[in-house]
């Protein structure tokens, strides 16, 4: 048998209905994953970008499998097919890419957080200086900053101590 002859439609039927419950499962297990090592159980958007990807590449999968079945297979491909292929492997790539810089990003955006508290902290104490907040008022926020502060520094730490 040669590697380059056509197989028989029942075999290609199986591989097929195999490859596209193959990369369906993969969507579901990269949707899992993405959700579970996110420290809030939050999916990501890369994660669902990337689980898309599979997905697109599965359809055209299904779309020979009806073919196949209805018995208008053809070794030539629509137009749309190789879109959708492309498509999906555009969305695996670039879903790749996000989760690669994903924790770089959350850590970014918690330091860009923390600054900000600061910021109206600072704030906070110049409007008590100026006689603009009692003391009761100024400690109320003060407790609630300091609050998130110390949230944005836990989460930092650990997606710090997850980087490395």
């Amino acid at each position: 048998m040669d590697i380059f002859t056509p197989l028989s439609q029942q075999t290609s039927l199986f591989i097929d209905l195999f490859i596209f419950f193959s990369y369906v499962i993969a969507a579901g297990f990269i949707i899992y994953i993405g959700r579970k090592i996110n420290y809030e159980k939050k999916i990501m958007l890369s994660w669902i970008i990337l689980a898309s990807g599979f997905l697109f590449i599965s359809m055209n999968l299904l779309i020979e499998v009806a073919g196949l079945i209805i018995g208008s297979y053809t070794t030539t491909k629509p137009v749309f097919w190789y879109l959708i292929n492309m498509l999906g492997s555009i969305f695996i790539l670039i879903g790749f890419v996000m989760s690669l810089f994903e924790k770089i990003i959350d850590i970014s955006i918690l330091k860009k957080r923390k600054i900000e508290i600061r910021h109206i902290m600072n704030y906070l104490d110049e409007r008590y200086r100026k006689r603009e907040l009692s003391e009761e008022e100024l400690r109320k926020m003060y407790a609630n900053m300091v609050e998130q502060l110390a949230e944005v520094e836990v989460k930092l730490k650990e997606l710090e101590k997850k980087k490395k």
